[in-house]
């Protein structure tokens, strides 16, 4: 079991602990469990800031998918992109299940510049 006011993170949590999470902590009771057991959790934002100004004074906001399908569309207005788009499924999919979180992740590595080609 990790000790109280230790921080989670990728890199600092042990392949036992790892097990221990695993095995022993419900999806249900995690985040008690780790409010119980950790100060602090080390992630890193899983997007990059289009406005550092909007970013630096708010901080990570929620995803927001109608505006992430108004970025898209202005994306593809800038490559000149002229072929058929349609993100209906992925809207009627996603809305109000995924525009209302922050999405972090838990290992630097992920980031792109980082990944194995």
């Amino acid at each position: 079991m990790p000790e109280p006011s230790k921080i989670f993170a990728k890199d600092s949590i042990t392949r036992k602990e790892l097990f221990h999470i695993k095995k022993s902590v419900s999806r249900n009771d995690f985040t008690a469990w780790l409010k119980n057991n950790f100060q602090a959790i080390r992630c890193y934002h899983a997007s990059r800031p289009t406005d550092l100004t909007s970013y630096f004074l708010h901080g990570l906001r929620p995803s927001d998918l109608n505006q992430s399908l108004a970025s898209f569309h202005q994306l593809l207005k800038e490559v000149n992109y002229s072929g058929d788009v349609n993100v209906q499924e992925t809207m009627e999919l996603f809305q109000g299940k995924s525009d209302r979180f922050i999405y972090v992740i838990l290992d630097k590595y992920d980031f792109i510049d980082h990944a194995l080609i």
